[in-house]
């Protein structure tokens, strides 16, 4: 709590010498707010009369140790961009007391706010917002994570802007390389850490549909994969036709429209009013999705 104190009781006003504590402050209370989200417990329950969500809050000593570890890593950033910033003019240092390239982490418990859905009387009807915020809270972390190091950079002296402009004055090949690396890295990093059937290499479930889907649209060819080409027959230098997607989602949500039209039209002719069209009136209707 040491550190708390030493947060609260700092000076507020900034100058050359002394820190604005508000955006540090504000970061702090922020991931507050983001451990108690992602360290609880957010499911979806089906029942007869719809979806039902459900928040767990995790343990306080839980979420108490791992805010207190964001709470360390924020202070000691501070004083490192700080202390770096000293050397560099003051200007640089003034704009590291402010306190405002941390800016982007005090938004990151609007995270919290994807468990709208649980919150009695809201259920389905803040599914979006629940998806929005909490199903892709680690992509707004890596978002704001990156937000706030690039604006850290920028007051240390630019070491990581230096080092992109030397790949910049690399060769294609070695550029290309470096990316495609780096991508693959970066999914199978990602795939193991958040996989719980990581280290099992069958193809279960919906995985090898996932594969083909992905690679079809890829290719343009929508939903309709008897025309999809297999991989080792695409040359290796194809240019993706994922644009060519739009068109035929375009031409299949006509097509739709026109049956609807035109379902509506009997229907109101016939008295019957509006009717809700079935799963399996649904899964007809889309079937040609991509065929040409």
């Amino acid at each position: 709590m040491r550190i708390v104190r030493f947060i609260l009781t700092s000076r507020f006003q900034p100058t050359n010498d002394n820190a604005d504590m508000w955006w540090l402050l504000a970061a702090c209370v922020s991931c507050l707010f983001f451990c108690t989200g992602v360290l609880g417990t957010f499911v979806p329950l089906q029942n007869p009369d719809g979806v039902e969500y459900v928040f767990a809050a995790p343990p306080a000593a839980t979420a108490g140790a791992v805010w207190l570890l964001c709470i360390v890593v924020l202070v000691a950033a501070f004083v490192a961009v700080r202390a770096r910033a000293q050397a560099q003019s003051l200007q640089h240092l003034a704009e590291a007391n402010s306190g405002r390239w941390l800016a982007p982490l005090a938004a990151i418990g609007v995270v919290a706010l994807g468990i709208l859905p649980a919150v009695p009387g809201v259920g389905e009807r803040g599914s979006v917002v629940g998806y929005f915020l909490y199903d892709l809270r680690w992509w707004w972390a890596i978002v704001l994570v990156a937000l706030t190091l690039a604006r850290a950079d920028r007051l240390v002296g630019a070491p990581f802007g230096r080092v992109a402009r030397g790949i910049v004055g690399w060769s294609p090949p070695a550029r290309l390389l470096l990316l495609d690396s780096t991508l693959f890295i970066a999914v199978v990093a990602w795939a193991v850490s958040t996989t719980a059937i990581r280290f099992d290499n069958n193809l279960a479930g919906d995985e090898p549909k996932y594969v083909r889907y992905c690679e079809a649209w890829y290719q343009g060819q929508g939903f309709d994969i008897a025309s999809l080409a297999p991989v080792r027959d695409v040359p290796l230098n194809a240019r993706p036709a994922v644009l060519r997607n739009g068109r035929h989602f375009l031409g299949a949500w006509l097509v739709a429209l026109s049956h609807d039209r035109r379902a509506w039209q009997c229907r109101l002719s016939a008295g019957e009013g509006l009717v809700k069209p079935t799963a399996g009136t649904e899964r007809r209707r889309w079937r040609g999705f991509g065929r040409r």
